[in-house]
C-alpha cells in the first residue's frame, strides 16, 4: 500500500528480497526505523530510505553484525565505509583460508575412503603395484619391537603430537598417517628395527615442531593389510616376492592407513592399511 508518498512495510521488504518480520525486528533494534507510525499500527518509509536499507542489505549479506552496522550507519562518512570495509575483507579472507582447510580436510578423508571401498575389489592375499607421486610428511618417532611392528601405546601418543602440532598451524587432524619403515634398519630376517610415526601433510608448513621428510615418486610394490600400522609380519614375505619378480627394493617404506580403528566393530585395534614398499627393477 503506497499512502501520501510513502511506502508500507510489506512493499518495502519486497522491495529488499526481506521479510516483513525482519523489518520489524529492524525496528525493534534500532537499526531502520519507519518515518511514520499511525494510530492503528500500519508503519511507512519514505522513498529516500531505500538506499539506507538496501546499504544494510549490502553490509549484512557481506556478514557484517547487525549491531556493526547499525554503528556503522549512525557513524557514517567515507573513512568510516573504507574501514570497514577493510576489516571485513580481511575478515572474508580469513575465512576463505579456513573453508580451504576444511575443504582440503574433507578431499583427504574422502581419498582413504575410496581407496578402502575399491581395495574389497582386489585378492587380499597378493601385492600390486602402484606408482606414487612425492609427498612430504610430519614424522615423530616411535619405538620398534625387534619383530612385532611399533609399540601400540607409543604409537597412538606419537600419532597425537603430530595431530596437535598441525593443528597449531591451523591444518585439520584429518590426514593420512602411519608408519614409516626405515630401509637401513632390515635385518637379514626382513624385519626393521628402526621406524617413525608420520602424517600426510598437503604442502611444506614453516614452524612445525616436528621435522618434515620426504616420501620419494616411485614405483611401489603395494600389499593390503587388516592390522596395526607397524605389524611388519608379512614383509620377509613381500621382500621375498620382490626379489623372485625381478626387483630391489629402493628406500623407506610407508605403511599407510586408510581406516581407524572407529571402523572396527571388535574394538579389536584393526586397522585397515597398505605397505607401500619402492621397488626399482633389476
Amino acid at each position: 500500500m503506497i499512502k501520501e508518498g510513502l511506502i508500507s512495510v510489506s512493499e518495502m521488504a519486497a522491495l529488499h528480497g526481506l521479510t516483513r518480520p525482519t523489518l520489524l525486528y529492524y525496528d525493534t533494534i534500532g537499526l531502520f526505523s519507519p518515518v511514520r507510525v499511525d494510530d492503528n499500527g500500519y508503519r511507512f518509509y519514505s522513498y529516500s530510505q531505500i538506499p539506507v536499507l538496501r546499504e544494510i542489505c549490502f553490509l549484512k549479506a557481506l556478514g557484517v553484525s547487525l549491531k556493526d552496522i547499525k554503528y556503522h550507519m549512525n557513524a557514517r562518512n567515507p573513512h568510516e565505509e573504507l574501514k570497514l570495509l577493510t576489516e571485513q575483507a580481511e575478515k572474508l579472507e580469513r575465512e576463505r583460508h579456513t573453508l580451504e582447510r576444511k575443504q582440503l580436510a574433507v578431499q583427504q578423508r574422502l581419498y582413504s575412503y575410496r581407496e578402502a571401498v575399491s581395495a574389497e575389489n582386489y585378492v587380499q592375499d597378493e601385492p600390486f603395484f602402484r606408482h606414487l607421486k612425492e609427498r612430504y610428511v610430519l614424522v615423530n618417532e616411535s619405538p620398534m619391537q625387534e619383530q612385532g611392528g611399533a609399540l601400540q601405546e607409543t604409537m597412538y601418543l606419537r600419532f597425537m603430537e603430530l595431530w596437535r602440532d598441525l593443528q597449531s598451524h591451523e591444518f585439520m587432524p584429518t590426514y593420512r598417517y602411519g608408519i614409516l619403515h626405515r630401509y637401513n634398519s632390515f635385518g637379514e630376517d626382513g624385519y626393521p628395527t628402526a621406524a617413525v610415526c608420520y602424517i600426510l601433510i598437503p604442502e611444506v608448513i614453516p614452524g612445525l615442531e616436528h621435522p618434515i621428510e620426504v616420501i620419494s615418486e616411485s614405483d611401489y610394490l603395494c600389499y593390503y593389510k587388516k592390522s596395526r600400522p607397524g605389524d611388519t609380519t608379512m614383509l620377509p614375505s613381500l621382500f621375498r616376492w620382490a626379489v623372485e619378480h625381478g626387483y630391489r627394493v629402493t628406500g623407506d617404506i610407508p605403511d599407510s592407513c586408510f581406516l581407524d580403528a572407529t571402523f572396527d566393530q571388535d574394538q579389536s585395534d584393526t586397522i585397515f592399511t597398505m605397505i607401500q614398499i619402492p621397488v626399482q627393477k633389476l
